[in-house]
């Protein structure tokens, strides 16, 4: 996540995917991935999209998600912009549902 772009409308369908998951009864968390100075933001972000920071020690499941965020999206390896499938299969482990956002798809596991 990239604070100069906070608020913007990837933002706002983060927020919607996280409010459908709330009302069903999920604890939602994110990992913001932030880049770039982020901390006069980050409290106003997790406020917006309505998630709480990602825990040090995953919560017990069976009710939980996690929005992974990276600044760029989804690529064949990890960096600072972006998360791997392989991310998305270590997070299961510990949450019921993790998914993240990209601008050119939705990624639900």
């Amino acid at each position: 996540m990239n604070p100069m772009w906070f608020g913007d409308s990837y933002d706002i369908v983060k927020r919607f995917f996280l409010c459908v998951l709330k009302n069903q009864g999920y604890s939602v968390y994110v990992d913001p991935m932030f880049t770039g100075d982020y901390s006069k933001i980050q409290d106003s972000f997790l406020d917006f999209i309505g998630a709480d920071l990602k825990p040090a020690t995953p919560p017990p499941m069976p009710k939980t998600a996690i929005l992974l965020d990276p600044d760029t999206g989804i690529g064949s390896k990890r960096t600072k912009k972006h998360i791997t499938i392989q991310d998305f299969i270590e997070f299961t482990d510990s949450y019921s549902v993790v998914f993240s956002y990209d601008q050119s798809l939705v990624s639900l596991i």
